[in-house]
């Protein structure tokens, strides 16, 4: 899984940086913002919609003793995604998924350049 990542995630690390000039901030995004962040990966050709998998779902919102998802584009809470990413990967170590670890850890790579 991994080797099939390195090229759209190379390219979407590249264009993380070159994102019009200006740093992506995924240390305070909304849901909706990194939907529309991976949208634009997506439209642009740097990320496949497989690779936006771990992305897509850092994004969702589950209310306590709900079925359905919180909707993004209404909900304005600010989220570190670099945290998520961190916390995710620290969850996956415990679990001994590294297949999980190694993903979130190329998404983390992502967001941090």
């Amino acid at each position: 899984m991994g080797d099939r990542l390195a090229v759209p995630f190379s390219a979407a690390m590249a264009s993380a940086q070159a994102d019009g000039g200006k740093q992506t901030d995924f240390s305070s995004m909304t849901r909706q913002e990194m939907r529309d962040w991976v949208n634009d990966q997506i439209r642009s050709g740097n990320m496949t919609l497989d690779d936006s998998t771990p992305f897509v779902t850092m994004t969702m919102k589950m209310p306590v003793g709900g079925f359905a998802e919180v909707d993004a584009a209404t909900d304005g809470e600010r989220i570190d995604f670099t945290q998520r990413a961190r916390s995710g990967i620290e969850d996956a170590r415990s679990r001994n998924d590294d297949v999980t670890a190694k993903l979130l850890e190329s998404v983390l790579q992502i967001m941090q350049r």
